[in-house]
């Protein structure tokens, strides 16, 4: 959602019963939102500050399905994003053993503050894990104030001494498909994976990465080894 500061919005979820049994939902909220020197309280909580559902708990029969609306209201001096986790839990059953069990689902809620946005990041660290098969880690902070699932895309080719990289045998592998998002003021470490293994000799790898409207790019050249361990340079 953007809006801006000072503003309100109503909003609206459908939650349903797949089951045969009867079931009572409680709608709660984590703020993961603590930025710009404000504080906020751990764990989740039937209501924040700044966001507020209608009703609080839900009673589904048998593949039932109901509404329930949640109600955003931004303080006139907000600034970047407010974020929250929305848990839909299903009331506690004793199980066998005696222990309580309780299922919920979460899903994030992202409330932009329109015109306050700064987007800014880095790539923080990149190596290479493993050789065989192959696994690249690549660190990204986020250094503005608002979310950003960062893209892009990462390439491997041999090389030979005097000849540079064999562009014709390159692997190339997606970054952050699944779209991922990294929260601000945070460094989320990816893990991009093969299932190719690399062959002894020298390679270069280089990184393109789509971060808001930046883009970015890095390059090392390292080499594996027989025994398949990776050496940068």
């Amino acid at each position: 959602i953007a809006m801006p500061a000072g503003g309100s919005y109503l909003g609206s979820f459908t939650i349903g019963n797949p089951s045969d049994s009867p079931i009572k939902v409680a709608i709660s909220a984590e703020d993961w939102s603590a930025q710009d020197g404000r504080v906020v309280e751990k764990g989740d909580r039937p209501s924040l500050s700044w966001l507020v559902f209608m009703p609080q708990t839900v009673e589904l029969g048998p593949y039932e399905s109901k509404g329930i609306q949640y109600s955003v209201n931004i303080p006139i001096e907000a600034k970047g994003e407010y974020i929250a986790m929305i848990y839909f839990g299903v009331a506690p059953e004793q199980s066998g053993g005696g222990i309580s069990v309780r299922s919920r689902i979460g899903n994030a809620l992202y409330v932009v503050v329109a015109g306050t946005e700064i987007i800014e990041g880095r790539i923080s660290d990149i190596k290479i894990s493993r050789a065989n098969p192959l696994r690249i880690d690549v660190s990204v902070e986020n250094m503005g104030n608002i979310h950003v699932r960062p893209k892009g895309r990462l390439k491997i080719m041999k090389t030979r001494p005097g000849q540079g990289a064999e562009e014709n045998n390159m692997l190339e592998i997606p970054f952050n498909d699944g779209e991922f998002p990294v929260l601000p003021q945070q460094t989320y470490l990816f893990e991009a994976r093969s299932k190719e293994k690399l062959s002894a000799g020298s390679y270069r790898l280089d990184f393109e990465m789509e971060f808001g409207k930046g883009k970015f790019e890095k390059s090392l050249d390292f080499t594996v080894d027989e025994q398949g361990a990776v050496r940068l340079g």
